[in-house]
């Protein structure tokens, strides 16, 4: 049962933002609900639940090293510091990113997550 006690999710990372593209796509296709999706700066976040109602999130780095992540959290602009846990994903750019990718699938590494 739903309780404020406990795991509130749990994280599956995939490889790359094509990755994370792709199966916004097949969720999207399946009809299944994203409950939210956010670019938290580290990293990009689809959350949707199972159907025994538990919280997954679909995770993908935005940077290649811990170090870059560092560097980034060194170089917080204010926007970020305004609001630390991210902002929304625009779902449709996404999707329109998966079908400009779809045809591509060396058009980024895999040690990056973002465009």
């Amino acid at each position: 049962a739903p309780s404020p006690v406990g795991m509130n999710h749990f994280a599956i990372e995939v490889r790359n933002y094509a990755d994370l593209a792709q199966r916004a796509r097949r969720l999207h296709d399946a009809g299944v609900p994203l409950e939210r999706a956010i670019d938290h700066r580290t990293g990009m976040g689809l959350y949707l639940k199972d159907p025994d109602g538990n919280a997954i999130e679909l995770w993908c780095e935005n940077y290649p090293t811990m170090e870059r992540a560092i560097a980034f959290g060194v170089e917080m602009t204010e926007e970020f510091e305004e609001n630390h846990i991210g902002y929304p994903i625009d779902m449709a750019q996404l999707l329109r990113d998966h079908e400009l990718m779809a045809g591509e699938p060396a058009a980024q590494s895999d040690a990056e997550c973002l465009a």
